[in-house]
């Protein structure tokens, strides 16, 4: 979720991959509350992924992720308590849309960050389940492989507080085939902002325009038309975006570039109305 908020996407999504799991591997499962726990964190560390420009919302949907697994963790002793995993690599707080598309990965950091990824993968569990000193010794080893991804780019990000999703989370994009470059499943209610309801964001605006990242920012473009087309970076071949949107994109002139680009480049399985609905 690129616009995670608090989380609550990211909790239904567990709640789904739960079902689902249960449904096809094991339906015992539900029925013993330490394995419950269990698989919750492992689909919590394999799975879901979210993003927020605000901290104190990013802290929230870590608090949700939480007290999810903590519902289902029962212990006949106190000894058995685990500790809460560290999520601070799965959900992270930065600017979603102003980092270079993810899909743009030059050879020389794609054979490099393949190579890195795997050991990513290994630090970040490791970080994810270690509750004592050694934490910070993980943190540390974790960030200087980032920082050997970033210098693998032929260029920086030069907007302050821009997530660049290709080393946040180089182990969903730093696939040796193209293709397999991203997630399968991107979902979101974005924020919704029209081009005069926040003076303060005009510059903000004008970077997003002006960065050749988008190709549908258009006329007096709401906030979620960038969204929407972050999300479908965000994708590898044959994902899934699902997103809330104002139902103004129907209609609106801002969308028409949108709607070009998506007729073009995707295939539109469902679009629902629910105007009889109070959705919010």
């Amino acid at each position: 979720d690129p616009a995670c908020g608090s989380g609550a996407y990211l909790v239904g999504m567990l709640h789904e991959l739960v079902d689902l799991s249960t449904l096809i591997y094991n339906p015992q499962l539900r029925l013993e509350p330490r394995s419950l726990y269990e698989h919750k964190l492992n689909i919590i560390q394999n799975n879901l992924y979210g993003v927020d420009i605000d901290p104190f919302a990013v802290n929230i949907a870590m608090l949700r992720m939480w007290l999810s697994l903590a519902v289902d963790h029962e212990v006949d002793d106190i000894a058995d308590v685990q500790p809460l995993p560290n999520l601070n690599f799965r959900i992270q707080n930065g600017d979603s849309l102003t980092a270079p598309n993810p899909q743009e990965i030059p050879d020389l950091f794609r054979a490099r960050a393949t190579i890195v990824a795997d050991e990513l993968v290994q630090l970040k569990v490791a970080f994810m389940r270690e509750p004592g000193d050694r934490k910070m010794t993980l943190r540390t080893q974790i960030e200087k492989k980032q920082a050997e991804l970033t210098g693998a780019l032929r260029y920086a990000i030069a907007s302050p507080g821009a997530l660049d999703w290709r080393i946040a989370f180089a182990e969903v994009f730093a696939n040796p085939e193209p293709e397999s470059s991203g997630f399968d499943i991107v979902l979101a209610n974005p924020p919704y902002v029209r081009a005069d309801e926040r003076p303060e964001l005009l510059d903000y605006r004008a970077e997003l325009r002006n960065s050749n990242i988008y190709e549908t920012l258009y006329e007096k473009w709401d906030l979620y038309v960038a969204f929407l087309e972050r999300g479908f970076q965000l994708l590898q071949q044959g994902g899934v975006l699902y997103y809330i949107i104002s139902d103004a994109y129907t209609a609106a002139k801002y969308a028409k570039k949108s709607h070009e680009f998506f007729i073009e480049n995707a295939v539109i399985r469902r679009v629902d109305f629910v105007h009889d609905i109070q959705l919010f």
